[in-house]
């Protein structure tokens, strides 16, 4: 797993030093393509998900797509955990050691992409104080301070 890690972090903090050095507009375009790219392999590949029964065997991933989507995630986010763990669930992983391959990859390019975000200065901890975990008992509770 410390190579997932590893590659993981690069793409992470790749993709936070393009998400600060391109534009909105570019990084829109960017995301609707790789979506919509991603979209269609789901489509494409849909029946082929999951454990062969003559196939009944772990194929050994590759870093290089770990990498891609780590980076994917170090600039947009939204939709890198499912890339991943479709992509565990292709080389014939079973689902929870998918599971745990997207969570520990994913984990690790958050982490290095919030590292690069806070060193780079763009971390407004005014919008995270009220969503984090030192306010954590506050979010479960109701306008009128009952907890629900």
């Amino acid at each position: 797993m410390l190579p997932f890690m590893i590659m993981a972090c690069f793409g992470g903090i790749t993709g936070a030093f393009l998400a600060t050095r391109l534009s909105e507009k570019i990084m829109n375009i960017i995301a609707c393509i790789i979506l919509t790219f991603s979209f269609f392999m789901v489509l494409k590949n849909n029946r082929k998900m999951g454990m062969d029964v003559e196939d009944n065997y772990e194929k050994e991933p590759s870093f290089i797509t770990p990498f891609f989507i780590s980076m994917y995630d170090g600039g947009f986010g939204p939709g890198s955990a499912l890339m991943n763990n479709i992509y565990f669930l292709k080389k014939q992983h079973s689902y929870l050691k998918a599971v745990e391959l997207t969570r520990f990859v994913m984990f690790s390019s958050c982490m290095s992409a919030f590292v690069f975000y806070y060193l780079y200065g763009i971390v407004e901890w005014g919008i995270y104080s009220g969503h984090g975990w030192l306010d954590f008992g506050v979010s479960f509770r109701n306008e009128n301070g009952a907890i629900y």
